[in-house]
């Protein structure tokens, strides 16, 4: 299983935090310019199964706010919908 580390203490802002995502899963920026496109980039692009790892995340709440936790939020959604093919693991 494919496993990507997202590092929450090297995020400051929205932009930067997605284009980790994109450059971590490999994927055309098109996929992580909002909220929308991240989970549809996530539901049907990337290669599963994969766990993405969230380490520093309160870090990064601190410093994006509540966007951190639509985030998250989006993660679960698509954890919840391929199962055991999408995993996630917070550290905070």
């Amino acid at each position: 299983m494919k496993k990507i580390i997202i590092q929450g203490c090297e995020v400051t802002t929205q932009e930067e935090l997605h284009s980790m995502f994109q450059q971590k899963l490999g994927l055309e920026k098109v996929y992580f310019t909002n909220l929308d496109t991240l989970r549809d980039g996530l539901m049907w692009h990337v290669p599963v199964p994969i766990t993405v790892e969230w380490t520093h995340y309160a870090v990064c709440r601190d410093a994006l706010g509540a966007y951190a936790d639509q985030v998250l939020n989006v993660l679960y959604e698509v954890q919840e919908q391929l199962e055991e093919l999408f995993t996630i693991q917070m550290k905070l």
